[in-house]
């Protein structure tokens, strides 16, 4: 009897068996056709740095979720290059503003540092002609000043030579008399 059970029972488990194996297989693989997909999506983002590629959706609600969430995900990195991208052009456009300003800015030092030269070349000529016009003009004095020594001297011989001539005439008057 225990062998009759064994042989009506070895079918039917026999069966059961196949229809295990069978489930497992169907189970196994909807897991893992979109899990494959997926890694499949995740090494082509890294390959090839494209953030657009999006993994399709499952019919198994935890790898649905996860697909959900990776392309979230993706999005948001989309938005974030995105935003990083708007500031990164928009610092260079601030950096070439700046640069331009700095140019514009040391044209204009430039030009003042030779203007200043020029006035200081001018100055040093003004100094230089105030000297020469000093030193003539000390000539000019010291030349007056012994005019007027001569002058000085000229004018005492000249009145003393009024008073010899008086006193002469004073005698010839006299003698004549």
């Amino acid at each position: 009897m225990h062998r009759r059970e064994v042989t009506e029972i070895m079918p039917m488990t026999l069966i059961l068996l196949v229809i295990a194996v069978v489930a497992v297989l169907f189970v196994a693989r909807s897991i893992n056709v979109p899990l494959n997909t997926m890694i499949k999506t995740v090494q082509d983002v890294e390959n090839e740095s494209d953030l657009s590629k999006r993994v399709g959706l499952s019919h198994v609600l935890e790898l649905n979720q996860l697909a959900n969430a990776f392309n979230s995900m993706l999005i948001k990195f989309q938005s974030i290059i995105a935003d990083a991208s708007q500031v990164s052009v928009t610092t260079t456009n601030a950096a070439e503003k700046m640069v331009a300003i700095s140019e514009q800015g040391s044209s204009h030092l430039q030009e003042q540092q030779e203007q200043v030269s020029s006035v200081s070349r001018s100055m040093d000529e003004m100094t230089e002609a105030v000297g020469h016009v000093t030193e003539t003009i000390t000539e000019a004095v010291n030349i007056a000043e012994s005019a007027h020594q001569s002058a000085k001297q000229g004018h005492t011989v000249v009145q003393q030579s009024i008073e010899k001539i008086n006193q002469v005439s004073v005698m010839l008057n006299r003698w004549q008399n």
